[in-house]
């Protein structure tokens, strides 16, 4: 019997593994041949319930199993065959007192042939009687010298469960202390690492700009955030003196705070040399000039483009520093990639061919201009250009009415998986739609939300 729980135990902890490393999805555990009413719950909260049902079968003469956990702020059951044996524990957590708390918080295992016969946990003995149970045993879980639970066995007949030392016994608590260790463990790994996505979330987000109003333009942006991670992505959309409209995007190398340290400098001088006035190229060969002098980054891409609003359409011209190309949607469903103008990027050595080129291209009326980050498109399990396949044509099946903020989120969910804590790199998209004069407000005039797993 302990050679039989072992080998299943060791599966459950295999699964647990496989699922703390990102190689198995979240879905039913099935063992073969094995069928039990907890078969359709989902790995990770499922490795302790499956381990129970595995223990009752084990042991002989159990009829229920329970696992208890306790600490300062209260106790619980963590995992039971049925609702039979959480009954009997809640009627412990109520009282504040029976086996499996004293077990719980660091005593000695417990067995009673009689649950009848005690009387130092009334509550116990009422519940016990109510649900059929005759005698019991809770047996301590310790891991690393320290007891972090209760295994909590239950039979119907008097004096039905072996001794507390008997090796089906032993090496169920062992093993559910293995199990409770690993799940407590993956657990607390998972936190940290949304706690720590949170706040790049925070601090990326403090570094995004506020998207302007501005009349027959319509904008939306979106950031996500890499895994725990503080990114170089950004964007920008500057309403010049002049009149023209600033579109910016781009990406710092690194996930750092060096990254976004750099990132929040670059595009703040960005904003200076655009203002000014500069074109394009002149824009990014002066970034490019103070990057090296003052070895603000090591790599950088960006895009810097003028867009000069008319009575019947826009023109963006601009320079590209080694940024993926953007995108031109026009109002019939054309999808046409802005690939003129293509240069070195910000920060590579002096002895490379300067400046940048600049090109042109007209954006119609319902037109919307893309501009995206690698991250959307680039991924561990898919190659660029399959990215930027997949990329176009999901902008092909955008409508000019449902808008740009529809068109971003649109993006993010055909294109970036929701079922990963750990995405592979940061996202930025920057929208902007020309709607004729009068048409809808700006889709957002606030700081991009920013999407979580």
């Amino acid at each position: 019997m302990a050679g039989d729980l072992s080998t299943k135990a060791v599966s459950v902890i295999d699964v647990m593994n496989c699922r703390r490393e990102g190689s198995l999805p979240s879905q039913p555990l099935v063992v073969p041949g094995e069928v039990h009413p907890l078969s359709d719950v989902c790995v990770g909260s499922d490795a302790l319930a499956r381990l129970v049902c595995w223990v009752r079968q084990a042991v002989a003469g159990c009829d229920a199993v329970s696992i208890t956990v306790a600490d300062a702020s209260g106790a619980g059951t963590v995992a039971a065959t049925g609702a039979d044996a959480r009954v009997v524990d809640a009627a412990q957590y109520a009282a504040q007192d029976g086996p499996c708390l004293r077990v719980a918080r660091g005593g000695p295992a417990v067995q009673l042939a009689e649950i009848t016969a005690q009387r130092r946990w009334p509550a116990f003995r009422t519940a016990a009687q109510e649900t059929g149970f005759r005698s019991s045993a809770a047996l301590p879980l310790r891991a690393n010298g320290l007891c972090v639970g209760s295994l909590n066995l239950y039979a119907r007949r008097s004096g039905a469960l072996p001794p507390l030392e008997t090796d089906s016994l032993v090496a169920a608590a062992d093993l559910a202390a293995t199990v409770l260790k690993m799940q407590r463990g993956w657990e607390t790994e998972r936190s940290a690492r949304m706690a720590a996505r949170q706040a790049a979330h925070d601090v990326q987000r403090s570094l995004l700009p506020t998207l302007p109003t501005v009349p027959s333009l319509r904008i939306a942006a979106r950031y996500r955030p890499s895994s725990g991670q503080i990114g170089g992505d950004w964007y920008d959309v500057l309403k010049l003196p002049d009149g023209v409209i600033g579109l910016a995007i781009g990406d710092v190398m690194g996930h750092d705070l060096t990254a976004a340290a750099a990132m929040g400098q670059l595009r703040s001088v960005l904003r200076s040399y655009a203002w000014e006035g500069h074109s394009p190229s002149g824009v990014l060969e002066r970034l490019d000039r103070l990057v090296q002098a003052l070895d603000m980054a090591d790599l950088a891409t960006a895009i810097y483009g003028r867009l000069v609003l008319g009575a019947d359409d826009a023109t963006l011209r601009y320079a590209n520093a080694g940024h993926l190309p953007p995108l031109l949607l026009d109002p019939g469903g054309g999808v046409h990639e802005l690939d003129g103008a293509h240069g070195i990027l910000i920060g590579t050595p002096v002895t490379a061919i300067r400046p940048w080129d600049e090109a042109g291209v007209t954006l119609p009326v319902g037109g919307t201009l893309l501009f995206y980050t690698d991250g959307l498109v680039e991924h561990r399990h898919r190659s660029l250009d399959q990215g930027l396949a997949a990329l176009r044509e999901t902008a092909a099946r955008h409508r000019a009415a449902d808008g740009p903020a529809a068109l971003c989120d649109r993006l993010l969910s055909a294109l970036v998986s929701d079922d990963t804590d750990d995405p592979d790199d940061d996202i930025a998209l920057l929208a902007v739609q020309l709607d004729p004069p009068g048409g809808p407000a700006a889709d957002q005039n606030t700081k991009p939300s920013t999407l979580h797993p």
